[in-house]
C-alpha cells in the first residue's frame, strides 16, 4: 500500500514537472492560429466594417454621384421614405423574402425527411434536388420566364390539352409578378436547404428512434415534437443566411417579369 502511495506521488510529481514544458507548446499553437485568423480580421475589420461604416457616413452627407464631406444629417433618409417608388420596393423585398424564407424552410425540410427515410437512389435524388442551385440566377430566371409565359409555358400547355379556363399568367399582372420571383428562387435554393437540414438529420442519435419506437411513438410526432426542435440551430442558420440573401437575389430573379417590377 505504502508502495502504490510512492508510485501515485511521483507520478504526480512527474506530471507536475512536465506540466511547464506543456505550457509554452500551447502558446506556439496559440500564436500560430491567430496569426492564421489574422488576415481574415484584417479583412472583416477594413473590407467590411470598414465599408459599412463609410457607407453610413456618406449617406448623413449631401452626396449625390460622388462622396461628399457635408454633412446633411437624416435628410437624404427623409427623401427616400417620401418616395413612393421606394416605399413600393420595400414592400415587395419584405413580402419576397417572408415567402422565400418559409417556402424553402417547408420544402427544404419535406424533402430532407424525405431522404432521410433511406430511400433507393437516394444519391441521385439529392443530386437532382441539388442541381438547380448550380444554375445561375439570371439562368434561373430566363427558364421560368419561358414556364411562366402565358403563350408559350404551363397555361398554354394547359389550355392544350383541354383546361381552356385556366390562368397561371402571374407574370403578367403588377399584383402577382412578385410570387412568380418566389417560385423561381425556391425552386433554385430548396435544394440547398435541404442538403443542410439532411445533415443536420444524419446527426441525430439512432438510440433516440429505438426509443421512440419502443414507446409506440408515431413517426410524424417524432419529427414534430423532438427532431425539428433539435435542427433549431441549422433552421435558425438557415433562415438568417436566407434573409440576407433574398435582397441580393430578387434582382437578378426578377428576369421572369422582364421588368422586375
Amino acid at each position: 500500500m505504502h508502495a502504490l502511495k510512492l508510485h501515485a506521488s511521483s507520478r504526480s510529481r512527474s506530471g507536475l514537472r512536465k506540466n511547464p514544458a506543456k505550457k509554452p507548446l500551447k502558446r506556439r499553437f496559440s500564436l500560430a492560429a491567430w496569426l492564421a485568423l489574422l488576415p481574415m480580421a484584417l479583412t472583416v475589420v477594413f473590407a467590411y466594417l470598414g465599408t459599412m461604416i463609410w457607407t453610413a457616413r456618406v449617406s448623413l452627407s449631401n452626396s449625390r454621384t460622388f462622396p461628399s464631406g457635408d454633412f446633411a444629417g437624416l435628410t437624404q433618409y427623409a427623401r427616400l421614405f417620401n418616395n413612393g417608388r421606394w416605399l413600393l420596393s420595400l414592400q415587395n423585398i419584405v413580402i419576397y423574402g417572408a415567402c422565400f424564407i418559409v417556402a424553402c424552410m417547408v420544402i427544404g425540410l419535406l424533402l430532407a425527411i424525405f431522404i432521410d427515410q433511406r430511400v433507393v437512389a437516394e444519391g441521385a435524388l439529392r443530386t437532382v434536388f441539388l442541381y438547380p442551385y448550380a444554375m445561375s440566377f439570371v439562368a434561373t430566371g430566363l427558364v421560368w420566364q419561358w414556364i411562366l409565359n402565358p403563350q408559350l409555358g404551363a397555361q398554354a400547355v394547359l389550355h392544350k390539352l383541354g383546361f381552356v379556363h385556366a390562368r397561371f399568367d402571374w407574370i403578367v399582372d403588377q399584383d402577382w409578378a412578385i410570387y412568380t420571383i418566389v417560385i423561381a428562387t425556391v425552386w433554385q435554393a430548396s435544394g440547398l436547404v435541404m442538403a443542410l437540414l439532411l445533415a443536420g438529420l444524419r446527426g441525430i442519435d439512432e438510440e433516440l428512434w429505438k426509443a421512440a419506437r419502443i414507446d409506440g411513438i408515431p413517426r410524424w410526432r417524432v419529427y414534430a415534437s423532438i427532431v425539428v426542435p433539435m435542427l433549431g440551430p441549422s433552421i435558425f442558420t438557415i433562415g438568417s443566411g436566407s434573409a440576407y440573401q433574398s435582397p441580393r437575389t430578387i434582382a437578378p430573379a426578377s428576369a421572369p417579369t422582364s421588368t422586375g417590377q
